[in-house]
């Protein structure tokens, strides 16, 4: 391989546009693991000898980022950066890289140091909003790993990064934008309400023109439901639904709307709206849609106050408004009263679900682990044995999550997450040697 890597760079000596082409040359064996140190150690020679041939570092840092070792890529495009006098936007495209492979440490190194170095190059505002959403996206990552004590400080660094660059760039196209996504990041991340409205009145009232305005009015919607203004909700998502541009926006509201039915005991208004919704199979929220239209077709009572599922329907709404304490007492309630209903596998779901936002993790379990004990062929156990498999790994049980996922494999083996299940006890045995 080494005499190899040397015949490709006296190739490139003599045309390092050919880059391309040596890359493609090596695909094949790169997959394969094959050659791969001896090829760094040829390319970092020949850099040694010719430093000035950018097509050395191309295919060096390349080689590293097939090695997902992206830390020693971002010093070569550092460098690559130097060289080639772009201002930053090679060492951009390669934060973009190291993003896509979910390398958010080494791709805000990048974006931070563009803005240290190229403070008024022309990319430079572009790099500052694209460092908040890597932060974000960072953070986002971080919240799925059921934590119970979950770092925010990622959050506060994608805050800072949008509100540097809405105060900087009041002109930039992409201003919009950035109201929608500090907006949203004040509703989402924070549970900021008040903020969030004012951050998205302002998109829509000054910028209502703007592609992204449409975006704003729905999470305006959203703030009113979560402020149990449904009157309001319902006004703002119908808006949406009769006259947004863009489909999945359209589909959206609609959905929002079934929810909405749902949530205030209309079940037949809510199954119209899921039906027309869950038709749409190219919708974003057309699973979301049949799940709801499921959820109705079994679960509706003999009688027609339907009580325990306008009691589920109530749960749902308070957990959605983060009131979890009610939420949690809602369900409870259920259970008592109605304990032999088909919806009792759901309502112990969501019990877990709740508890795992309130960030009770002792409780979750608990309540993940009752779904397969109580209803052994709920749709909802592989999903709860899975859901405590991981939040034993969080705490540190590692044979305990072995165990659970042995389980799923045993006792559901047609599940959708028997792959996964696989994959974590992979990750499991890998890490205890």
């Amino acid at each position: 391989f080494e005499k190899t890597m040397q015949e490709y760079t006296a190739l490139l000596a003599d045309a390092p546009q050919r880059v391309s082409y040596v890359r493609n040359r090596l695909q094949t064996f790169v997959e394969q693991g094959q050659g791969i140190e001896a090829s760094i150690r040829v390319l970092q020679q020949t850099i040694e000898d010719a430093p000035l041939n950018p097509a050395y570092r191309e295919l060096l840092a390349w080689l590293h980022m097939e090695q997902n070792d992206y830390a020693a890529a971002y010093d070569v495009y550092r460098a690559l950066d130097r060289l080639q006098e772009q201002d930053g936007t090679v060492l951009f495209e390669f934060a973009q890289k190291a993003a896509d492979a979910q390398r958010y440490d080494v791709a805000t190194q990048a974006c931070e140091a563009i803005l240290e170095r190229h403070p008024d190059a022309s990319v430079t505002p572009q790099v500052q909003k694209t460092l908040g959403d890597l932060y974000r996206e960072w953070a986002d990552a971080d919240a799925e790993g059921l934590a119970s004590t979950p770092d925010t400080s990622r959050y506060d660094q994608a805050r800072a990064a949008y509100e540097t660059f809405l105060q900087s760039y009041p002109d930039h196209p992409d201003y919009p934008n950035g109201l929608l996504r500090l907006g949203t990041l004040h509703l989402d991340a924070y549970h900021a309400l008040d903020k969030a409205q004012s951050t998205l009145e302002q998109l829509v009232t000054n910028h209502s023109q703007a592609q992204v305005a449409e975006k704003g009015q729905y999470h305006r919607a959203r703030i009113a439901l979560l402020r149990n203004s449904l009157d309001r909700a319902r006004v703002l998502f119908s808006r949406l639904a009769d006259n947004a541009q863009e489909s999945d926006l359209v589909d959206r509201a609609r959905y929002e709307l079934g929810r909405l039915h749902f949530y205030r005991g209309e079940f037949d208004a809510a199954m119209a709206r899921a039906k027309a919704t869950g038709q749409n199979p190219a919708a974003d929220v057309a699973n979301d849609a049949i799940e709801l239209k499921t959820l109705l077709q079994e679960n509706r009572g003999p009688d027609s106050l339907d009580t325990a599922l306008e009691t589920f329907a109530q749960a749902r709404l308070l957990a959605r408004q983060r009131a979890h304490e009610k939420a949690l007492t809602t369900l409870d309630t259920l259970l008592a009263s109605h304990p032999q209903h088909p919806l009792a596998d759901n309502a112990r779901f969501q019990q877990g679900i709740t508890s795992l936002a309130r960030r009770d993790t002792a409780a979750a379990l608990e309540a993940f682990r009752a779904v397969p004990e109580r209803h052994p062929r709920s749709p909802y156990a592989d999903r709860s044995l899975f859901r405590a498999g991981q939040l034993l790994e969080a705490r540190g049980q590692s044979a305990a999550a072995v165990e659970i996922y042995n389980r799923l494999l045993t006792e559901y083996p047609t599940s959708l997450l028997a792959g996964d299940a696989r994959g974590r006890l992979r990750t499991l045995q890998q890490a205890q040697g």
